[in-house]
């Protein structure tokens, strides 16, 4: 899994590794902001930006976290205001977060808990391995979306702290760097084979 994860990393465009790097320092910014906004905790808004982010693109994501707080502090107390890009029982739990101002509502897996640590501690040792990380770490990036036990789930993790430790890398710097990169290439492969052209090598 760490030398899938290397090679990646190796290939890493200069777009995804400016991108990468700054990927969760600006997810912490932007949280930060919003907390300051609305009086919140830090982790707080990091724990219903995680709620908010199953099958849903980072830009919306953050424009659903917005209206869910704006919708919430004007007084519209139901989550059916909140017209989210994601699943209503996420929606839900977001907003009992932001009712209970209790980020631990939401952390129930590894994943949950390390996507909301790296928002709040972005320079911390948490890996996010979500489906794009699972299937960078496997050398597949066509594998379909999985949840990982706690089990695999902390071996793909020390594969990433693996990675990072040869690169002087942070262990989430790794993942959101090749996070970036591997999208990016789906989405060129998808394009090209559109066009009728050679595909892109995946892996």
């Amino acid at each position: 899994m760490k030398e899938n994860i290397l090679w990646l990393l190796e290939q890493a465009s200069s777009v995804a590794l400016e991108e990468g790097m700054k990927w969760y320092p600006d997810a912490n910014k932007w949280a930060a902001f919003k907390a300051s906004q609305y009086e919140l905790d830090l982790e707080v808004v990091a724990a219903i930006m995680s709620a908010l982010s199953p099958r849903n693109e980072w830009t919306r994501n953050l424009h659903d976290t917005d209206n869910l707080l704006m919708c919430y502090e004007r007084g519209d107390h139901d989550p059916a205001f909140v017209n989210a890009a994601t699943f209503k029982n996420n929606v839900m739990r977001a907003w009992i977060v932001r009712d209970k101002q209790d980020p631990t509502i939401v952390m129930t897996s590894p994943k949950t808990c390390s996507f909301v640590g790296n928002i709040t501690y972005p320079h911390g040792p948490d890996v996010t391995v979500d489906t794009w990380a699972y299937r960078i770490a496997e050398g597949n990036l066509k594998l379909k979306a999985r949840s990982l036990p706690k089990s695999r789930y902390e071996k793909y993790a020390e594969a990433y702290r693996e990675a990072a430790q040869e690169t002087g890398l942070r262990p989430c710097e790794v993942q959101a760097i090749t996070w970036v990169e591997a999208r990016q290439r789906v989405k060129t492969d998808k394009s090209m084979k559109k066009a009728g052209m050679a595909q892109l090598r995946l892996f």
